[in-house]
């Protein structure tokens, strides 16, 4: 059995994970060329890297599960270790694999930066700061606080 099939395994009896955790918005989505490039490549591969989630919710892999979705293809699922910050962990896992302009990572970090604010914010540590942000984004501090406004 291949790791993705074994972590499928270790949820059943679980209902699958069809809800987005308010940190996996703070990317965004492809674009419908790369969101088709990604459907192709999981038609033709199936899916190679699980979907994560925390508390029943996705916190990475939006465009994975809209693409399984797509085509009718059950995803593998990961629960996040709750070692280190969430925050942290989100942007790990999106920071390097995805090619974003300067602008989108300024507007990533004001995201962050907004999480604290946000009536849906939970009891995981979500305050991160505008200078916080920009550092975490490796993004000028102006250049956030221009994709707030």
């Amino acid at each position: 059995m291949d790791m993705l099939a074994a972590l499928s395994s270790s949820l059943k009896g679980q209902m699958m994970p069809t809800e987005f955790h308010e940190l996996s918005n703070i990317f965004p989505m492809m674009s419908e060329v790369e969101f088709d490039s990604l459907v192709a490549d999981i038609k033709e591969h199936g899916l190679r890297e699980a979907i994560w989630t925390h508390d029943g919710k996705i916190i990475d892999g939006r465009n994975r599960f809209k693409a399984c979705q797509k085509l009718g293809v059950k995803p593998a699922f990961r629960k996040w270790d709750g070692k280190g910050s969430l925050i942290s962990f989100v942007v790990s896992h999106n920071l390097h694999r995805r090619n974003l302009s300067t602008s989108q990572l300024a507007m990533v970090a004001a995201n962050i930066a907004n999480i604290e604010s946000s009536k849906h914010a939970s009891s995981i540590e979500l305050a991160v700061s505008q200078p916080q942000a920009a550092k975490m984004l490796n993004v000028s501090l102006p250049s956030v606080k221009r994709a707030t406004t």
